[in-house]
């Protein structure tokens, strides 16, 4: 990839001369010592390869960092928001098992009512049967 692009600037001759003194200095720079022109512009390709690309890896690692933490929190709110129904719907189970054994306990105690009413109601009749001549 770099020796494409260093090929192009190269031989392009279109390229501004500040630019491509530029990336001579900075390749010159880079080994330390007067190196040929082609050589400069190779490393000094190279070297923008390689901080581009580094550049692109940090930028992707801030991002995937964010997505993580973006994608932690929602699923911290949805286990937060899943706790708060079930502890909604239990507790409305509570309350209608509650209510339920309340009916339950008034429904036994009007049927003992009844049972107590329909003895007495038998006992008059036969009261009234034994009355009668």
């Amino acid at each position: 990839m770099s020796e494409s692009l260093a090929s192009g600037l190269r031989k392009s001759d279109a390229l501004h001369p500040k630019l491509k003194q530029s990336f001579v200095k900075y390749g010159q720079r880079y080994h330390g010592k007067l190196v040929g022109e082609e050589l400069a512009i190779q490393t000094a390709a190279n070297l923008l390869i390689l901080h581009t690309m580094r550049g692109v890896v940090c930028f992707n690692l801030v991002f995937v960092a964010r997505v993580i933490y973006v994608d932690r929190q929602t699923l911290l709110e949805y286990e937060q928001y899943s706790k708060e129904c079930i502890e909604e719907i239990e507790q409305f189970r509570e309350e209608k098992e509650q209510e339920i054994n309340r009916l339950r306990r008034k429904l036994k105690v009007l049927k003992l009512v009844e049972d107590d009413m329909s003895k007495a109601a038998i006992r008059a009749r036969a009261k009234a049967t034994e009355s009668e001549p």
